[in-house]
């Protein structure tokens, strides 16, 4: 009897350690008015964006579409960090697998805020090689997700350390 109540305890505690888990770290309210504002959800932001790196998608997650929304308010009006995400070959990247989308703006909105300095301007490709990494690492981490042979490209080019170069030429030429 005390097996079965031992194992049941268990069993119990391990569910709900893994619902608590799923919870995004958004703040339950938040207000993104001023500069100010953004400034100080910026260690938030980290948090959200390793949650989202971490999470797996699912069709219908509630916590992530929260998280999302944050991030892209955040990002949409941060007076410190901006992505641009106009660029084909970005767009054609993230053409099968939006969501890696998300990826490739936290990796680099992680970088640009863990890198940045007030005597050193922001190394705008290695902003890039983190976001791309970030598409890299969530797009090997999914199950359920398009095949996409420019994505594996790319990894195959972080495997043999030739991204960064690919960043800097072809990247910026295109």
């Amino acid at each position: 009897m005390k097996v079965i109540y031992y194992l049941f305890t268990i069993s119990l505690l391990a569910i709900s350690l893994n619902g608590m888990a799923q919870l995004s770290p958004v703040p339950k309210s938040y207000s993104l008015t001023t500069p100010d504002d953004y400034n100080k959800y910026e260690p938030e932001i980290v948090k959200v964006i390793n949650w989202l790196e971490q999470t797996p998608w699912s069709p219908k997650s509630a916590e992530r579409e929260i998280a999302n929304s944050f991030f892209l308010a955040w990002m949409s009006g941060s007076p410190s960090v901006s992505v641009e995400i106009n660029d084909p070959i970005l767009m054609k990247i993230m053409e099968k697998n939006k969501e890696l989308l998300f990826a490739y703006m936290g990796g680099y909105a992680k970088y640009a805020l863990q890198c940045r300095s007030d005597k050193i301007a922001l190394d705008v490709n290695k902003a890039k090689m983190a976001g791309f990494k970030a598409v890299i690492n969530k797009y090997n981490m999914e199950k359920k997700r398009a095949k996409d042979k420019d994505i594996e490209m790319l990894a195959q080019l972080d495997s043999e350390g030739k991204l960064e170069n690919w960043i800097t030429t072809e990247l910026v030429k295109k």
